[in-house]
C-alpha cells in the first residue's frame, strides 16, 4: 500500500504558524480530511498532535517522536517509529498528516499527496516540502471552490501522484 500525505497548504507552501493553522478552521477542508482519513491509520509528529489535541473518531493516530513518554498525554494515541510506518505500509494505507520534519521524512516514500491549496499568503514558520513537478504531477481532476461566509479563503483541492 502506498504511504500518503495529506496537507492544507497556503502560498510560501506554509502550513502552520506558532503551532496553529494561520487561516483558522476552514469547515471545507476538515470535511475533505475526514472523508480521507476515515477508517485510516494517521501518523502525525508531536507538535501537530498538541494542535489537534483530541480523538479523532474513526481513525486510528499514531505519534512519531523522539519521546515517546510526551505521548502519555494522549491515551488514544500510539507511539511509532519511522522503520515501524514503512512496515506498517507494506499491508495497509498510512496517511502522514504533519508536521514540516514528518512529512520531510515520509516524502521519499510517499506515493499520493492530497493537497488543500489556501490561495492566500499568511505568516508562516512551518512548510510543506516542494513537490517536484520532476517526480510529480498533479491530476487533472482537482475541484476548486469560491470563498464562502464559513471558508473565506479561495481553495483548491488537489491529489498529486508520484511519477513512475
Amino acid at each position: 500500500m502506498p504511504i500518503e500525505l495529506i496537507a492544507a497548504v497556503a502560498g510560501g507552501n506554509v502550513i502552520g504558524y506558532k503551532g496553529k493553522m494561520p487561516w483558522g478552521r476552514l469547515p471545507l477542508d476538515l470535511a475533505r480530511f475526514r472523508s480521507i482519513t476515515e477508517g485510516q491509520t494517521i501518523v502525525v509528529g508531536y507538535n501537530t498532535l498538541v494542535s489537534i489535541g483530541k480523538e479523532l473518531p474513526g481513525r486510528r493516530v499514531l505519534g512519531l517522536t523522539h519521546d515517546p513518554r510526551k505521548l502519555s498525554q494522549f491515551p488514544w494515541c500510539g507511539a511509532t517509529t519511522v522503520d515501524a510506518v514503512l512496515e506498517m505500509a507494506k499491508t495497509r494505507r498510512v496517511i502522514i498528516a504533519g508536521g514540516e520534519e514528518v512529512y520531510r521524512q515520509f516524502l521519499p516514500y510517499a506515493k499520493v499527496a492530497h493537497i488543500t491549496r489556501i490561495e492566500g499568503t499568511f505568516n508562516g514558520d512551518v512548510r510543506f516540502p516542494e513537490l517536484s513537478t520532476a517526480e510529480w504531477y498533479c491530476s487533472k481532476y482537482s475541484s476548486f471552490h469560491y470563498p464562502s461566509s464559513e471558508n473565506p479563503y479561495p481553495i483548491r483541492f488537489e491529489i498529486w501522484y508520484r511519477k513512475e
